[in-house]
């Protein structure tokens, strides 16, 4: 297991860490985040210690909804849950209880989260006070032609905000740390296994060639920029309306649709005929 080279304090924000749980009970945070669920960013979230801590404190675990998933379907225990908040994209305002023994009060505090390209559901986190900007990149995968699709890293007038702090994930850039080292035949085996995949039986590609004519072809797989293309002719199109057309299951959510449309519009239309009495 890799270790998390990052100890999760935010020095300008006191009270938050961030993708490390360890000693939860020495750090006394008063927010947690988490920014993707890869195990070197994950220390310490399924620990005794954390969930005692959050007991006594009441803090929240705040996360991306699939990433919210990701831990519930790897460790379904309730006490931890229970203390996990879901922020969706974008910006996100929540509020920092006081901690008397630390001496901390009240903030509000800014939580922007950014799609950061790395794997499901992982994001970056800017936080923003009314006197701070960070940004905690976590993972990321960003190029440099991307960069001005990135709106929340700009003013009203276009121009770039002004970071008082970037937090960048520095996992492998200590040089003592071998990065994993990809067998030869990688790209072999994955070829082999999709291509097996393609003509498996239970496999809708392979239902989708019997019955469709639609044939799946990997183009450009051993360059930066591989793709699954399918072929399909005009004959595959026809063939694929006429079965959704005849099908029952179709039929069936057609009907319920239609139903839920006609309460809608009779529900609609007896407001308006209310409105017109009086």
């Amino acid at each position: 297991m890799i270790k998390s080279s990052f100890h999760g304090v935010i020095d300008e924000i006191p009270g938050i860490s961030v993708d490390n749980f360890e000693r939860a009970d020495a750090v006394q945070a008063r927010a947690y985040f988490l920014s993707h669920c890869h195990s070197d960013h994950t220390q310490g979230l399924f620990t005794k210690e954390l969930i005692e801590t959050l007991e006594r404190t009441r803090a929240c675990l705040y996360m991306s909804e699939p990433t919210a998933a990701i831990i519930e379907d790897e460790n379904n225990d309730e006490r931890l849950l229970k203390y996990i908040k879901i922020l969706p994209l974008g910006r996100n305002s929540i509020i920092l209880p006081p901690s008397p023994s630390q001496n901390l009060p009240e903030l509000y505090l800014t939580v922007t989260l950014i799609t950061a390209a790395h794997s499901f559901g992982s994001v970056m986190f800017l936080f923003q006070t009314t006197n701070k900007n960070v940004l905690f990149t976590g993972d990321f995968r960003i190029s440099n032609n991307n960069v001005s699709k990135y709106t929340y890293f700009h003013d009203k007038n276009g121009d770039a905000i002004h970071l008082d702090a970037l937090y960048v994930d520095t996992t492998f850039l200590d040089e003592y740390t071998p990065s994993p080292e990809r067998p030869p035949d990688a790209i072999d085996k994955l070829h082999e296994v999709i291509s097996q995949l393609a003509t498996a039986k239970h496999n809708p590609i392979y239902r989708a060639q019997e019955e469709y004519q639609i044939k799946p072809e990997i183009v450009h797989f051993r360059s930066a920029n591989p793709a699954l293309k399918f072929e399909i002719n005009s004959d595959s199109i026809v063939r694929v309306i006429q079965d959704l057309l005849t099908s029952n299951a179709v039929k069936q959510y057609t009907d319920i649709a239609a139903k839920k449309a006609a309460v809608v519009y009779r529900t609609i239309k007896e407001e308006m005929r209310k409105e017109d009495l009086e």
